[in-house]
């Protein structure tokens, strides 16, 4: 859907069935990570450039993962948690802490540290060369509130733990209102979550960003949202 439109329109199909996927969009570009099929792991790599869908198998997962997150800085995508979809016996599967990045130009993959906590179904969202993990579920399958964060610019960097959310945020969602506050909504309540980067605090408040917002729509308004069915 674009941004300056008012209804959905139909995109090629993409070239492998899955669910619990992940995506991003790179330069133009848009790519699906991982989830599974028929009780297959998924972990085939798809592009989406010049209206159509290709797989792009250069950057194919090295890890099985499904219901994570991927998050970009610059040229790299990070793929965070989820869970190791097990082939033939996706019950058995379990999370997983392990975080994963590709270099998009070359096509280099490296491992990351791992995350504090094994999550799926969780909220994530960058400011700057920092990648915030919010919630999800744990083994158990459980709903927590735990977050923790990534300074990508710090070598040999690790995650380091945050104030719990003031409520679970199990399949929840997050968006950068300002480079000082992050949206996180969903999970078990209506309530939004309003986190501050520079104080590491929730707030039951958010400041009037209406100059940020501006600026946010002024560089979308020839942009597209994609919605996939999975």
């Amino acid at each position: 859907m674009s941004f300056d439109g008012k209804s959905w329109t139909s995109e090629c199909s993409i070239n492998f069935h899955r669910a619990g996927a992940t995506a991003v969009s790179v330069k133009g570009s848009v790519y699906i990570f991982g989830g599974y099929s028929n009780q297959r792991f998924e972990n085939r790599t798809e592009r989406y450039v010049d209206g159509c869908w290709k797989h792009d198998m250069q950057k194919d997962q090295l890890n099985n993962r499904s219901e994570a997150c991927t998050m970009i800085i610059g040229e790299n995508v990070f793929l965070l948690g989820g869970r190791d979809t097990r082939p033939l016996r996706p019950r058995l599967s379990r999370l997983i802490n392990s975080v994963d990045a590709i270099n998009i130009r070359t096509n280099q993959w490296k491992k990351v540290a791992p995350l504090n906590d094994a999550r799926m179904n969780f909220a994530a969202s960058t400011v700057r060369d920092v990648i915030y993990v919010f919630g999800g579920c744990s083994h158990s399958k459980q709903p927590f509130n735990s977050c923790e964060f990534l300074d990508t610019s710090t070598e040999n960097a690790t995650w380091t733990t945050l104030p719990y959310a003031p409520d679970v945020l199990n399949y929840a969602t997050s968006f950068v209102l300002s480079n000082d506050e992050i949206i996180v909504l969903g999970g078990q309540s209506t309530q939004l979550c309003c986190f501050s980067t520079r104080t590491h605090t929730w707030k039951d408040t958010f400041t009037n960003c209406q100059q940020e917002q501006e600026k946010l729509g002024e560089a979308v308004i020839s942009s597209r949202i994609f919605g996939f069915i999975m």
